[in-house]
């Protein structure tokens, strides 16, 4: 899973530079590769609404087009590629939007009917992840 704020049409540019380092030659390709089978999706947030991202848009394209290099890079590695997910229009959602509003595109883990998670944890140092 590769989560990230939809950028100028794709991810990122430190994404970009950690996948240029790290899906390297001996490891996500060819001999002795060890991401054959894994599969990748994309979970990415937009600021425009989806009725700007399709052929008749001012965006011309679909966010899952524009992905396009991601579903290549997942064929290079012979990783099979989920449908994306996606949020449009973050710039209005509000506390009470969720993935299961109509905002949302894509396979979605939770149902709409799920009981809400609990709180998260105060954020400490000690209990990082990387």
């Amino acid at each position: 899973m590769l989560q990230f704020p939809f950028h100028w049409y794709s991810a990122p540019p430190l994404l970009k530079q950690w996948l240029d380092e790290v899906l390297a030659h001996g490891f996500a390709y060819g001999s002795g590769a060890v991401l054959h089978g894994t599969s990748l999706r994309v979970a990415t947030t937009v600021g425009g609404a989806a009725d700007v991202y399709r052929p008749e848009g001012t965006n011309r394209f679909t966010v899952a087009e524009l992905l396009a290099p991601f579903d290549a890079t997942a064929h290079l590695t012979r990783m099979p590629y989920r449908p994306p997910f996606v949020v449009h229009d973050t710039r209005r959602l509000t506390d009470r939007d969720s993935p299961g509003t109509p905002t949302a595109t894509g396979p979605s883990s939770r149902r709409a009917d799920s009981p809400p998670l609990p709180p998260m944890p105060p954020y400490s140092s000690a209990t990082r992840v990387f």
